[in-house]
C-alpha cells in the first residue's frame, strides 16, 4: 500500500523537491492504507544512504527514481514493539524515513521516545510496484499519522479492531450507501441511513465544494458490530465529529430541502488560526465562500455561480470582533437574497474593503470599494 504522498517537483535555480499530503487522514482510513501500525519506543537512530534502506543494486532498477544515491539519507530507527495494533509480531521491527521534510520525511523520531507508528511496506520514494525492501522493515512519512504516543490515537484503533465491519468513504456521495446497505440487510441488522440528513448534508457539501473546485472534500466511515451500527464520522480538513448540526462540532453543516428549496451552511475552525464557511441558497443561487484568519484582521470573500466561476471577489478588514462578522447563522431563509444579507457590514465591524465583479465568463466588469 502506498501512503498519500505527493513529491511535487519544482524548477529553482536547481531542482529541488516539496512535501505535500493529499489530505489529513483519520485513523480509519490510515488503518486501511498502512501494512503496519505500532506502539513502540525508539531503541536505537542513525543516518544512512538510501541506497543502503534497500535491496542491492535496487535504485538501478526502480521504475521511478527522482534520487540520486548520495543526495538522499534516511533515518534508520530501530523500534522496540509495545503493542502491534497491524501487521507485525515481532519483539523490534526497523523503520525507514528521510531525514528532509522537503521529501515527506518524518523528522520527529528520538531515542527513548514512545510513538504510535503507521508504515508500508514498500520504499513510498519509490514506485509502488518495486518491491525493493529490506526483510522486517518498512517506511513512514510526515503524511501518515506516525506521532508521539497518545491515548486518544490508541482509543481510536481499539476501536477499528473491536469493531465487526467499518466502511470509509472519500469524497461521500450518498450513492456509497449502497454498500452499506447491503450489509445491513445481508445481517439483518435494524439500522436505516436514507433519511439521515447528516449524510444528506455531507453529499450535498460535497458537491457545491466540487462545483468551485475547493479541493478539499467530506470522507464519511462507518463502524458496525453486531447489533447494527456503532457510529458514523464524518471528516473535512483534518476535523472529525459525529454530529454535523451540533454548535460545538469543529465542522457544523446545516441543510434543509423544503418544497425543493435548498440552503446549505458550513462552518469549519480549520484549526487554531484560520476558518471557512460556505453558504449555498436556491433562491440566490450562488454559492459564497469566506475565509478568515481568526487572530487577524483580513477577510476573504467570493461568490460563485453554479458553473463554479467567480461572480464577486472582496477582500475586507475587520476590526476584530466576537462573534467574527461573518455570520449567516441566524438569517431566515427568505433573507438569503443578496450579498449584504449574508455578510454583515457594519461601521463598528468592518472598516474597509473592495469588491471585484466578474461576468460569466470569469472576466472583471467593476469594482467598488466601501
Amino acid at each position: 500500500m502506498k501512503l498519500p504522498v505527493t513529491i511535487v517537483l519544482m524548477l529553482l535555480v536547481h531542482y529541488s523537491y516539496a512535501c505535500s499530503c493529499s489530505h489529513s487522514m483519520s485513523v480509519l482510513k490510515a488503518f486501511q492504507d498502512s501494512d503496519v501500525i505500532i506502539q513502540g519506543r525508539v531503541i536505537d537512530k542513525s543516518i544512512i544512504p538510501l541506497s543502503q534502506a534497500l535491496k542491492k543494486n535496487a535504485l538501478e532498477g526502480a521504475i521511478q527514481n527522482p534520487f540520486n544515491n548520495s543526495s538522499v539519507e534516511v533515518a534508520k530507527v530501530e523500534i522496540r514493539i509495545i503493542h502491534s495494533f497491524k501487521g507485525v509480531d515481532k519483539p523490534t521491527v526497523t523503520i525507514f524515513t528521510p531525514i528532509s521534510e522537503t521529501v515527506c520525511g518524518y523528522s520527529s523520531f528520538k531515542k527513548g521516545e514512545e510513538y504510535i507508528i503507521y508504515a508500508t511496506e514498500n520504499c513510498f520514494l519509490l514506485d509502488e510496484s518495486t518491491s525493493v525492501n529490506l526483510s522486517n522493515t518498512f517506511w513512514t512519512n510526515q503524511c501518515s499519522r506516525t506521532n508521539f504516543y497518545n491515548k486518544r490515537e490508541v482509543d481510536e484503533l481499539n476501536l477499528v479492531l473491536q469493531t465487526d465491519k467499518t466502511f470509509y468513504y472519500d469524497h461521500f456521495n450518498l450513492k456509497d450507501l449502497q454498500e452499506v446497505t447491503s450489509y445491513i440487510e445481508d445481517n439483518e441488522l435494524d439500522v436505516s441511513w436514507e433519511q439521515n440528513n447528516d449524510l444528506q448534508a455531507a453529499e450535498q457539501l460535497n458537491h457545491y465544494l466540487s462545483l468551485i473546485e475547493y479541493g478539499s472534500y467530506m470522507d464519511v466511515g462507518f463502524y458496525f458490530d453486531k447489533n447494527g451500527i456503532k457510529k458514523a464520522n464524518f471528516y473535512f480538513n483534518g476535523k472529525i465529529t459525529t454530529e454535523l448540526a451540533k454548535k460545538t462540532s469543529p465542522i457544523q453543516v446545516y441543510y434543509q430541502n423544503i418544497n425543493s428549496k435548498v440552503m446549505l451552511q458550513a462552518t469549519v475552525n480549520k484549526d487554531f488560526f484560520e476558518s471557512m464557511k460556505i453558504c449555498y441558497a436556491s433562491n440566490y443561487n450562488r454559492i459564497i465562500l469566506a475565509n478568515w484568519q481568526n487572530d487577524q484582521i483580513d477577510g476573504h470573500y467570493t461568490e460563485y455561480d453554479t458553473n463554479g466561476i467567480v461572480r464577486v471577489e472582496g477582500k475586507y478588514e475587520q476590526i476584530p470582533t466576537k462573534p467574527h462578522p461573518i455570520d449567516y447563522s441566524d438569517l431566515p431563509y427568505s433573507f438569503w437574497s443578496k450579498r449584504d444579507t449574508n455578510l454583515i457590514v457594519s461601521k463598528k465591524s468592518i472598516r474597509t474593503g473592495i469588491w471585484r465583479y466578474f461576468d460569466g465568463e470569469g472576466e472583471l466588469q467593476s469594482q467598488e470599494k466601501f
